[in-house]
């Protein structure tokens, strides 16, 4: 099933002290030997993003960027084709963004080699280009961008750009993400524990790890998470309340599986009560966001004009299956 991945912020999207900007410009001089004025002239940029010391405007943040950026600063770079990108405050052009980027890219900021990986993964800005998407996706993950990693994981998992599939690479990948925080890539990860893929089956692991990409709002790990609930799984007490409240959480989000899922427990009154008309309207939900499981249960494939037992006890049946087996499929389509 179609699962729309949550991309990785082509800017740093945090709130910053005073004192921890002045911590942030002295990390800049340390680590990146640069002079005085550049590095200020990045701050400058900084400050005007985030209101610090001065009104936040948008369109100084973008010109201190510019001073930056054409003096050869990595990062301003980087944050420069973050603004073309995003089309905010400069008009987006895809093709100026994909040049600040790769400038940034060259001289090894991993975050711009991130977004060089994606660029041509895409064929954002420049023409797609899959063997050096892994190329400098490879590069950003060994810089420990810990998104670049999610993707090398996928990578082996799947055996694109000339990679071989590879189950212990990819587990490698994964985890070296998952380690770092990563929700998706904890959310993978506790796919390779529950199936065994690459490592030894662990299911009380995964559940573990379902649970840390959950409470950070991945909605596939929210959902993941309510399944396992529903089902019992890896050591949990069965819970359908407990079950409805993640899925729920992961349908607001738009979740088209989740979505489904929400459907049968309103039809068949586990953890809610029992509601044909609320049931209907998330199994709806579902169907607009492309779900085809949702659009065969609204079509009346799963249903039988007698008001027996028998069709809803043979529609559930049908449903967890596609359930489990949405677990390898939900990521076919990133």
């Amino acid at each position: 099933q179609q699962q729309t991945q949550p991309q990785p912020p082509t800017t740093t999207s945090f709130s910053l002290s005073l004192s921890q900007l002045f911590l942030f410009l002295s990390l800049l001089l340390e680590r990146n030997s640069l002079s005085l004025s550049l590095s200020l002239t990045l701050f400058e940029g900084v400050c005007y993003r985030f209101g610090r010391g001065v009104e936040q405007n948008q369109e100084e943040e973008v010109k201190w960027y510019k001073l930056a950026a054409n003096q050869g600063h990595a990062q301003a770079q980087h944050y420069l084709g973050a603004c073309y990108m995003e089309g905010k405050v400069v008009d987006r052009d895809e093709k100026e963004a994909f040049k600040w980027f790769k400038l940034s890219a060259d001289q090894g900021y991993a975050d711009s080699m991130y977004n060089v990986s994606n660029c041509y993964k895409r064929g954002t800005g420049v023409e797609a280009n899959q063997i050096e998407r892994v190329r400098w996706c490879r590069a950003a993950a060994e810089n420990n961008s810990y998104w670049a990693q999610n993707d090398m994981g996928f990578i082996y998992e799947r055996g694109w750009g000339g990679v071989q599939p590879d189950e212990q690479e990819s587990f490698k990948w994964y985890k070296k993400s998952a380690d770092q925080g990563c929700p998706e890539a904890q959310c993978n990860l506790a796919v390779k524990y529950l199936y065994g893929q690459g490592v030894q089956k662990d299911e009380k692991e995964a559940i573990n790890l379902f649970q840390k990409s959950a409470v950070q709002g991945y909605a596939q790990g929210q959902c993941n998470l309510g399944k396992a609930y529903a089902q019992g799984m890896g050591g949990l007490e069965q819970n359908y309340e407990e079950a409805v409240k993640w899925l729920l959480l992961a349908a607001k989000q738009g979740h088209d599986e989740s979505m489904c899922s929400l459907g049968r427990h309103y039809r068949l009154g586990f953890g809610v009560a029992k509601d044909e008309q609320e049931a209907k309207k998330w199994y709806s939900r579902s169907a607009e966001a492309g779900n085809e499981t949702a659009r065969m249960i609204l079509s009346g494939a799963f249903q039988q004009p007698s008001p027996s037992i028998g069709p809803l006890i043979f529609a559930s049946a049908v449903i967890v299956v596609v359930g489990v087996v949405g677990l390898y499929l939900w990521r076919k389509n990133k």
